[in-house]
């Protein structure tokens, strides 16, 4: 099981998709803002998931020479995010997941918590995603090929390293 996870909304992903490919979609009133502002999506009258715009770009991604590692793979490599995206602002709380699964599987339950959920596992994190956006597109709020789903590996180091090098932006 982990301990909190968080979501993003980007283009649905396709082995078969170029590397290079960017997606576009037509503004509705109900949309989601254009990728470089932030939003916020109610869940519920109460319950908010705020959602932060990250452009695409360019990283180096891995760990330098001078820091250890656990994998070949972890050396450094440059990496291109070729779509904008937006991601959590932070970890799944207790209450957003209730908002959308109807229950609470936190070991430290707190109700109404924005403590961040706990005690579920990856296939629970994935079922979240798809009940988030089934629930979005019913409601007519995502363009065609948006998902939330959980970040890739990139994505999330993308989003950690704020245009860094170092291990860590701080």
């Amino acid at each position: 099981s982990t301990y909190g996870f968080r979501v993003v909304l980007a283009p649905v992903l396709k082995t078969s998709d170029p590397v290079e490919s960017r997606w576009t979609f037509p503004l509705l009133a109900s949309l989601p803002p254009p990728p470089t502002q932030n939003y916020a999506l109610e869940l519920s009258p109460q319950v908010r998931l705020e959602m932060l715009a990250l452009p695409a770009g360019e990283f180096t991604m891995g760990s330098p020479p001078e820091e250890p590692r656990r994998h070949p793979l972890e050396r450094q490599h440059r990496v291109k995010i070729s779509s904008d995206f937006w991601m959590g602002h932070c970890e799944v709380t207790q209450a957003q997941y209730e908002a959308v699964m109807g229950d609470n599987p936190s070991f430290y339950q707190e109700p109404g918590s924005n403590r961040p959920v706990d005690s579920v596992s990856w296939f629970a994190a994935m079922a979240f995603c798809t009940k988030l956006t089934a629930l979005e597109q019913a409601a007519k709020r995502l363009p065609p090929g948006m998902a939330y789903r959980l970040p890739t590996l990139a994505e999330w180091e993308y989003a950690c390293r704020a245009d860094g090098t170092t291990p860590s932006y701080l």
